[in-house]
C-alpha cells in the first residue's frame, strides 16, 4: 500500500469552446486555418466569435496540431504553452514548497482540454488546414491519430516540465515526483495513440516487470447500476476497458491507476451501490489496477449528504487491501487472456476488434452475462487467482438476488480457464466480489480452493458486522509461498460448493503458521475463537501460550482469552496437529 501526497492541477476552461489557460492570447499561427487564412474548426467550418469574445478576439478557434519545426515557423513554439506551467510554479508551487515538510509524490493534471477540442472522434483529420496537411505528410507517420497524439504529448511535456524541472522545485517539492494526467489511456479514436500519449506522463517503477512503465489513467465512471458494461456517453465502463487495455498490455504497461466513481446523484438509490461497486473495483484490481484515483462530484447546492458518498473513498482501498493479501499474483504473475473457448464476448465487443484480438480481453465466460470473472496465474507455480463479481441492472429490491446480507451469491458451475482442460469447480460469485486462490500443486493430486475476501458484506459498510472479526485459517502469512499441502479442500457435495470446507492441517505445516493481527482488528477484544477438529493446537499470541484440543472429526468452536499489549500489532502463531478452519476475534 502506498502513502502518497497527490497534487491535482486543473487548467480552467473559460467558455463554450473549451480552451487552455490564456487561450485567447495565443498567436494566430497556433490555430487551424483554411487556405484563405480563415480560422476553422476540425470540420472546416469557419470559426465564429459572435457568442462570446475575449479581449475582442473570437474564442471558437481550434488549436492546430503540428510538428515542432512547423510550430516554430508559424510563431507558435512549444514554449508558449510552457508559460502556464511557469505561472503555476511562481504563484502556487514555490509558496507551497515553503510550507510542506516533504515532497509531492504525484502531480496529476486534468487532461480534458485537449480531448474536448478535438471531439467528436470521427473528425480526427486535420487535412482541411493545408499547412497541417503538408506537415502530416512530411512526417511519414501512419495516421492522424498518431500525429495528433505526438503533438499533444509534446505540448503537455512543455507545460509540466516548466514546474517539474524548475531549479527551485525539482530537488525539493518535486524531488522524485511522478506526473500523470487524467484520461491518458489505451489507444482509441477519442484519446489517441497510447504509444505516443503515454509519454505525457512519467514512467513509474512497475514491481511486476521490474521496469519503468506507464500507468494508464482511464476513467471508469458507473454513475448508475446499469452502466457497468457499456457505460453511457462520457461514462466509461467494462467494455471500454476491454478496448483500452489491449494496447497498454501490448506495450508492456501491465499495471494501471484508473479514475473511478460510482455516481454522484443526491438521490442515493440512483447511484451504483457499495457492494456492486466493490465487486467491480476488485475486477479492475485483478485487471492490473495497482491503485485508484477515487472521485466524486459535488456540482451544485444543495450538496449531497456525506453518507451518500463517503463510502466511495473507502471501497478503492478495500479492493487494494485484498490485492495486498495476494500481491504475488499481481507482481509475480500474469493476467490470463481469454481464448475462443473461454472469452466473455458480446456483440459490440466482438465487433470492435479484428481476428483474434477480440479474444484478448481478460474477461472470462462464467455461464451468465452479468457474472464477470478475471484470472491471474503465478509465474512459477500451478496457482491461480480468480476474481468474480455479480453485476446488476438496477437497484430495485427484486434485482438484489436475495436479502441475506453477505450471503448474496451466485454459484458458478465450472469456470474454464485458458489452457486448462477441466473447469475450476466450487466458485461462488457475489455482488461485493469473490476473490479465490485455486492451487493445483499440493502434490496430493487434489486441488485446493480458498477465498480471500469472505468477510466482505453486501451492504453499505456502515452496516457491516462490528462485534467480531473473522479470518479464514488458510490466509496465514506466506500462504502463497509455503508448501500448499498444508491447505486442504474437503468437498462434501460435488454439486454444492457452499458445503465445501478449506482448512489448514497443522500437522502438515511443520513450522506452524502465523498471522499478523493489527491493533485496528483487535480493538478492545480479549477473546479468540477457533473452529477446529482432530487434534491439538498450540496458540502463541502477545507473549502468551495457550493449548487447545479438539477430538473427533466434527468441527468445534474453541475459545481462549488473552490480554493484548500496547503494541500496534500482535502475531498469532499456531502449531500442532489439529485442522483449523477459521479464526474469530470477539
Amino acid at each position: 500500500m502506498w502513502l502518497l501526497y497527490v497534487l491535482w492541477v486543473c487548467c480552467p476552461a473559460a467558455c463554450a469552446c473549451l480552451c487552455l489557460c490564456a487561450y485567447c492570447f495565443r498567436p494566430r499561427g497556433c490555430f487551424l486555418q483554411n487556405a484563405a487564412g480563415k480560422f476553422i474548426d476540425v470540420k472546416g467550418n469557419l470559426a465564429s466569435g459572435g457568442v462570446k469574445t475575449c479581449a475582442g478576439r473570437p474564442l471558437c478557434k481550434t488549436l492546430r496540431p503540428m510538428s515542432e519545426a512547423m510550430a516554430i515557423k508559424e510563431g507558435c513554439p512549444d514554449s508558449i504553452f510552457a508559460r502556464d506551467g511557469e505561472s503555476l510554479a511562481t504563484y502556487y508551487f514555490k509558496p507551497m514548497s515553503k510550507q510542506l515538510k516533504r515532497p509531492i509524490s504525484i502531480v496529476n493534471s486534468d487532461g480534458e482540454i485537449f480531448i474536448s477540442l478535438m471531439s467528436p472522434a470521427e473528425y480526427f483529420n486535420f487535412s482541411l488546414d493545408p499547412k497541417v496537411d503538408a506537415d502530416f505528410k512530411a512526417s511519414a507517420l501512419p495516421n492522424w491519430e498518431t500525429y495528433w497524439s505526438r503533438w499533444r504529448a509534446r505540448l503537455n511535456n512543455a507545460f509540466s516540465n516548466a514546474f517539474l524541472q524548475d531549479p527551485a522545485l525539482k530537488d525539493k517539492l518535486f524531488k522524485n515526483a511522478a506526473y500523470t494526467m487524467y484520461q491518458v489511456q489505451g489507444s482509441n479514436a477519442f484519446f489517441g495513440n497510447w504509444t505516443e500519449t503515454r509519454k505525457i506522463m512519467t514512467p513509474m517503477h512497475n514491481a511486476q516487470t521490474g521496469k519503468q512503465t506507464y500507468y494508464s489513467t482511464e476513467d471508469i465512471y458507473s454513475p448508475t447500476p446499469h452502466e457497468w458494461l457499456a457505460g453511457g456517453g462520457p461514462d466509461h465502463a467494462v467494455r471500454w476497458t476491454v478496448q483500452t487495455r489491449y494496447s497498454e498490455l501490448a506495450s508492456g504497461d501491465t499495471l494501471m491507476s484508473p479514475f473511478v466513481a460510482a455516481g454522484w446523484s443526491g438521490t442515493a438509490e440512483k447511484n451504483t451501490r457499495p457492494a456492486q461497486w466493490l465487486g467491480l473495483l476488485k475486477l479492475l484490481a485483478a485487471w492490473g489496477a495497482e491503485w485508484f484515483y477515487a472521485g466524486f462530484f459535488s456540482l451544485h447546492q444543495p450538496f449531497q449528504p456525506s453518507q451518500n458518498w463517503c463510502w466511495q473513498a473507502v471501497m478503492p482501498p478495500m479492493a487494494q487491501a485484498v490485492t495486498t493479501q495476494v500481491a504475488e499474483f499481481l507482481y509475480k504473475g500474469k493476467l490470463l487472456a481469454a481464448d475462443a473457448n473461454t472469452t466473455y464476448v458480446d456483440g459490440d465487443t466482438a465487433d470492435c476488434c479484428d481476428g483474434e484480438r477480440k479474444y484478448n480481453s481478460a474477461l472470462l465466460w462464467t455461464g451468465a452475462p452479468h457474472v464477470l470473472a478475471i484470472a491471474r496465474k503465478l509465474d512459477h507455480a500451478d496457482a491461480y487467482l480468480i476474481t468474480m463479481a455479480v453485476q446488476k441492472w438496477s437497484n430495485a429490491e427484486a434485482n438484489l438476488e436475495g436479502t441475506a446480507g453477505s450471503q448474496v451469491y451466485t454459484p458458478v458451475s465450472g469456470l474454464y480457464l485458458p489452457g486448462l482442460e477441466r473447469p475450476v469447480e466450487g466458485l461462488v460469485a457475489r455482488q461485493q466480489g469473490s476473490v479465490y486462490v485455486w492451487r493445483n500443486d499440493s502434490g496430493t493430486g487434489n486441488s485446493t480452493l480458498y477465498q480471500v475476501d469472505g468477510w466482505h458484506e453486501a451492504t453499505h459498510p456502515l452496516y457491516w458486522q462490528r462485534d467480531a472479526f473473522a479470518l479464514e485459517a488458510e490466509l496465514f502469512r506466506g500462504h502463497l509461498t509455503a508448501k500448499s499441502s498444508a491447505i486442504v479442500t474437503e468437498r462434501h457435495d460435488a454439486f454444492d460448493p457452499t458445503n465445501w470446507t478449506t482448512f489448514v492441517d497443522l500437522k502438515r505445516a511443520s513450522s506452524g503458521v502465523s498471522y499478523e493481527l493489527s491493533r485496528h482488528a483487535l480493538g478492545a477484544k480479549r477473546r479468540l475463537r477457533m473452529r477446529m477438529r482432530s487434534g491439538r493446537a498450540t496458540v502463541h499470541i502477545g507473549g502468551e501460550r495457550h493449548d487447545l484440543s479438539a477430538s473427533g472429526s466434527e468441527w468445534q468452536m474453541h475459545e481462549m482469552r488473552w490480554t493484548p499489549g500496547a503494541e500496534s500489532a500482535a502475531e498469532l502463531v499456531l502449531s500442532g496437529t489439529a485442522h483449523v478452519d477459521a479464526i474469530q476475534i470477539v
